[in-house]
Formats: structure tokens, sequence, C-alpha cells
């Protein structure tokens, strides 16, 4: 004689939620938690650049190398932005 499964087909999809449902506000922290270091954090913000566009960031860097090669005084020199820079005759640079 054998005994009658119990039907779990319909516990499994429950279950599966539950557990989406409580990473849920995990991931969002974390995926709002990166876009602030991403945006704040200097060294986070090159690293996210190298793996996202490298690219850019070596024409980035470039254009910062060469804008402290023409500052008057480049041990004092500090980027405003990146990508641009204040000219002598106002215009924008890199």
């Amino acid at each position: 004689m054998q005994r009658p499964t119990p039907d779990t087909s319909s516990r499994r999809p429950r279950r599966t939620r539950r557990q989406l449902n409580r990473l849920l506000p995990l991931l969002i922290f974390g995926a709002v938690g990166g876009y602030i270091l991403v945006q704040e954090v200097p060294t986070v913000n090159r690293w996210y650049q190298q793996l996202t566009n490298p690219g850019r960031l070596t024409a980035t860097e470039a254009c910062q190398r060469a804008a402290l090669v023409a500052a008057d005084r480049p041990e004092t020199a500090r980027r405003r932005a990146t990508g641009t820079a204040a000219t002598p005759t106002g215009r924008e640079g890199c």
C-alpha cells in the first residue's frame, strides 16, 4: 500500500517568493549604496569607469594631465568637475 504524497507544487512558489521578498530590501539597499559610492568616492568612481568605459577614463586622465601641465602652479591646481576646466579665456577645456 502506497502512502499518499502531499501536493508540494503549490507550496514551492510561495516559499521561493517569500525568500525573494526577504532579499529584495537588501538588494535595493545595496544598489542605492553602490550608486552613492560611485558618485562620491573618487577611487570607486575610477574603478567603475574602468569597468564600464575604459576609453572615456583614458581620455579623462589624459585631459587632467594636460590641464596640470598647462597650469601656472600645478602643485596647487584642482579639478572643478569631471570633464570641465576653466581656461584664462573663459572657455571650457577638455
